[in-house]
């Protein structure tokens, strides 16, 4: 494999810095051989021949691993970018203007070549012969095995999820430390950046200037981006559907947002051949989330109905419904957790978008829950009144999803400065109102769940259930299920229970008037009709 540092490699270098002996050696190999230096001329000769072979080794062997395993690096993170749900312009650019990434080769030939380096690097111990500055060397040596590090990091993004491991991004952070306190030992190089380049850059629509990116920013950018893939495998661990959401939310509110490669990994770790992070299927991560809220223990989720095979039997029929409610639901529920991996605007808009499907799905949940009603035979329940009701499981699951949706989106606009000053005291009582309906929704599940726990401590009947449609006697694990999802209605949702008396607060804050350009006589039409409209 042949390569040649071009001025694409020449820029990627420039944090290297800059070796004495390579500043030795253009001096010898341009400067006059006198006798000014009292050597003899074949002394004088072979310093200079040692010289032209270190900085040899310099550019061919240190440089060309450096742009290697750097050109590569940027191969895998543009590969996994354009592989996700990503917004062309907004958060990355995918196009490399016909130039080669090193796509067709493998990381394995890269990572021997670095190693090659390091290698070589390790016998120019300074010595009074001659060799490299240890300050140098150092700064060298710790460069390239941050690159083979974040190169060794960015290669498991072909593993499945149980492999993977956080030692390559933390080993990459320990290296940018030691990175940092050697960058004024080098030099920037201004005129190293590709001219033909730029003009290309500069005649795209929209122009693009040329980036100028401090060693500092840099700094603080790589740092952030080990550190958010180390944090990454926190997720990996599945807990649970509102675990799993809790964490996702975590890493993506934090600030600055993670860069667009984090946000597409953890969106191909999500989701990948239809399944949740690698290990759970799309359908019992589903049932997973009904389990958690509306059905912590019910024949609806029973996975031995699905082994009946009689058309006639009750548990056939259950499972039929819970297949096409699974199928109308599940890839919509699994988006949500995809949406949250965009940009913050593109998030807010996205749930603008698919707020009227689960307004549709909610609707159609309720005929699910009347047909599974007259198969499971479920009583009424008495929650306030006289007037019986039933739980609607699968309904109510559907509306707390879009009342958390709706809160979002209102949350979402607060912290995108969306709304106007004058918008402000109506949007704090309408996100006031949104929380305390959800409130009021939660409380209504968690008496739904208590209802059925009462009815099976009590006992029913056995004539009052279909045969095919009884259940085994609940153990001590499954009460315990049952308790530690009641706990999940309050305090498993605190931004709900938070946001429910801080907004009408908010919503209350006196205020001067603000001035708006139609507020004064002056500047607006008269009439009674038009002042009323003011």
């Amino acid at each position: 494999m042949a390569f040649r540092p071009s001025a694409l490699a020449d820029v990627v270098y420039l944090d290297l810095p800059r070796s004495d002996a390579v500043a030795r050696a253009e001096d010898v190999g341009g400067g006059e051989l006198g006798n000014s230096s009292g050597k003899k001329e074949e002394e004088v000769v072979e310093e200079k021949e040692g010289s032209q072979g270190q900085r040899n080794e310099l550019v061919n062997l240190v440089l060309r691993a450096y742009c290697l395993s750097l050109i590569k690096a940027c191969d895998r993170v543009n590969s996994k970018v354009s592989s996700e749900y990503f917004h062309e312009e907004e958060d990355f650019v995918t196009r490399v203007y016909n130039r080669s990434l090193l796509t067709d080769i493998e990381s394995a030939p890269i990572q021997a070549i670095v190693d090659d380096a390091l290698s070589w690097l390790e016998t120019q111990k300074q010595t009074e012969n001659g060799g490299i500055d240890e300050a140098i060397r150092d700064a060298l040596v710790h460069r390239l095995l941050f690159r083979r590090e974040f190169l060794s990091g960015l290669d498991m993004d072909t593993l499945p999820a149980k492999e993977r491991s956080a030692e390559p991004f933390l080993a990459a952070l320990r290296q940018i430390q030691l990175i940092e306190k050697s960058i004024p030992l080098g030099k920037p190089v201004a005129e190293a950046f590709s001219l033909k380049i730029q003009r290309r850059l500069a005649s795209t629509v929209p122009p693009r200037p040329m980036v100028h990116v401090s060693a500092a920013d840099s700094i603080s950018h790589m740092t952030r981006f080990c550190q958010d893939a180390v944090d990454v495998q926190q997720i990996l661990v599945y807990r649970g559907p509102y675990n799993l959401q809790t964490s996702v939310w975590a890493l993506q509110s934090r600030k600055p947002q993670p860069c667009v490669y984090i946000r597409s990994l953890v969106q191909s770790l999500l989701v990948h051949d239809m399944e949740i992070l690698g290990a759970v299927d799309v359908k019992d991560f589903f049932y997973d989330a009904l389990a958690e809220l509306v059905l912590p223990y019910s024949q609806l989720l029973d996975r031995k109905n699905e082994e009946v095979e009689a058309p006639s039997n009750s548990r056939f029929q259950i499972a039929k419904h819970m297949d096409n409610f699974v199928k109308r639901a599940a890839q919509a529920f699994v988006d949500t957790y995809r949406t949250v991996c965009l940009n913050r605007c593109r998030v807010r808009r996205t749930l603008c978008h698919t707020i009227t499907d689960w307004d549709v799905l909610q609707a159609e949940a309720e005929d699910f829950d009347v047909h599974l009603r007259t198969l499971t035979l479920e009583p009424p329940i008495i929650l306030h009144g006289d007037e019986p009701t039933y739980a609607y499981p699968l309904s109510s699951w559907t509306y707390h999803e879009k009342l958390r949706q709706l809160r979002l989106i209102l949350q979402l606009g607060f912290e995108l400065s969306i709304y106007s000053p004058e918008e402000m005291p109506k949007m704090y009582w309408y996100l006031s109102h949104i929380c305390s309906t959800h409130l009021a929704h939660l409380d209504r599940i968690r008496s739904c769940v208590l209802a059925a726990k009462r009815g099976r401590a009590e006992g029913v009947k056995e004539d009052d259930v279909p045969r095919d449609a009884k259940t085994r006697a609940r153990t001590p694990n499954e009460n315990q299920k049952v308790g530690g999802r009641l706990l999940l209605y309050r305090a498993g949702f605190p931004v709900t229970v938070a946001s429910w008396p801080l907004a009408p607060r908010l919503q209350s804050l006196i205020h001067t008037p603000l001035a708006t350009p139609y507020r004064g006589a002056a500047t607006r039409a008269s009439g009674p009709v038009w002042d009323y409209l003011i």
